[in-house]
């Protein structure tokens, strides 16, 4: 087996890693602290290729490889939860589905604009109030033709990107019956008359990522915003998904990353009992979990990213890895603060922050209990 990243790519994660540093690391606190989005650093990603990395070079896009996406991801979460998870929204939810499945006419209108850093990226909105992990029988939200038009009405939430998008692609059903046909997806322009999107949820964490309700009160959208096949909307749901999951691992591996850098640093700089709390037994033991479960993780998530990269199923794969890597995300921060002590449940440090930011990770894009669903329908080949 070939665990070496290729010139190319170790080349892409310096780049990426000097420009999180620079550009995106320090303006964590304050994007927490403000809950502004950073549009100083996020426009500047365009022309790196940040905000393209799932378009093809003729839309302004970088296309990069799969694990080339994941290697970013993983810095971006490293440098910034909340810049992370948008950028990683913005790829692999607001663009990889016109990628996959738009015209070329699509491809042209709606991705040539959300890619160089202008304001604005792109979203995907799925979940709604009564609809979280029931996509094919809670969706609600209804579209119908009446002459050039798909007229749209309904609601969703818990969007990520919303507010700052050019468009939303809609998860919405074009028949009346809950079968597995009966949705579709549709490219809904954020400045579509009838189309509401709400102030942002109040969160634990990613204070910078904004999430909205949205409501569309007879949005009128051309029938050609219609994305791939009418009543293919579920497919191309799972199948996103499945990339993104893959995403929110590898922002998970930043996310514990930066934690665990933070606990190295505090555990050899406090002292305790006369020594250095580095020196202690306690301290150590959680150091080196941390160590052995960010290894496993990473692994988990670059194998999924690998064989996606290679044209092979990966969605049972895609599920370990983002069970394993938000779980373990979540207990290496936890543990980074219990490292620090008292001062780790203070915001005057890094680790309460991201803690915080972690939390949402075995939540979005499927809960763990959700993966554990489609690994085990995997292996019981239900």
């Amino acid at each position: 087996m070939e665990f070496e990243f290729s010139a190319e790519q170790i080349l892409w994660r310096r780049t990426v890693h000097q420009f999180v540093e620079t550009e995106v690391k320090p303006k964590a606190r304050e994007v927490d602290e403000s809950g502004e989005f950073n549009w100083e650093a996020v426009n500047k990603m365009g022309p790196i290729g940040l905000l393209g990395m799932m378009v093809p070079e003729e839309f302004g896009g970088s296309n990069v490889d799969p694990l080339s996406f994941t290697i970013a991801i993983k810095e971006l979460g490293w440098g910034c939860g909340s810049t992370g998870l948008a950028i990683a929204a913005h790829n692999g939810l607001g663009c990889a589905p016109i990628t996959t499945f738009g015209t070329v006419d699509q491809k042209e209108k709606f991705l040539s604009t959300v890619v160089t850093g202008n304001n604005r990226l792109a979203a995907l909105a799925l979940t709604e109030p009564g609809a979280g992990s029931d996509l094919q029988g809670g969706v609600t939200t209804k579209a119908v033709k009446s002459g050039n038009d798909w007229i749209i009405n309904g609601s969703k939430m818990w969007i990520t990107n919303a507010s700052i998008a050019e468009y939303i692609i809609t998860l919405v059903r074009t028949e009346p019956f809950s079968g597995s046909h009966s949705l579709s997806m549709i490219i809904v322009p954020t400045d579509s008359p009838g189309l509401t999107i709400h102030p942002p949820e109040k969160k634990m964490g990613l204070h910078g990522s904004q999430t909205n309700a949205i409501s569309y009160e007879d949005v009128h959208v051309p029938l050609e915003n219609l994305l791939g096949e009418e009543g293919k909307g579920l497919s191309q749901t799972l199948h996103t998904l499945d990339g993104g999951r893959i995403s929110i691992g590898a922002l998970c591996l930043g996310l514990a990353q930066a934690a665990y850098e933070k606990g190295i640093e505090y555990s050899k700089e406090r002292k305790a009992f006369g020594k250095s709390i580095a020196d202690q037994q306690a301290i150590r033991w959680m150091l080196a979990d941390a160590a052995t479960e960010i290894d496993a993780a990473n692994l988990m998530v670059f194998r999924s990213a690998w064989l996606k990269q290679e044209g092979r199923p990966f969605k049972k794969e895609a599920a370990m890895a983002k069970l394993i890597a938000s779980e373990m995300a979540e207990r290496v921060a936890r543990n980074m603060i219990q490292i620090h002590g008292g001062y780790g449940y203070s915001r005057e440090y890094d680790v309460e922050r991201i803690y915080r930011d972690v939390r949402l990770m075995t939540i979005g894009e499927g809960t763990s209990e959700i993966q554990r669903l489609v690994i085990s329908k995997n292996i019981l080949k239900d």
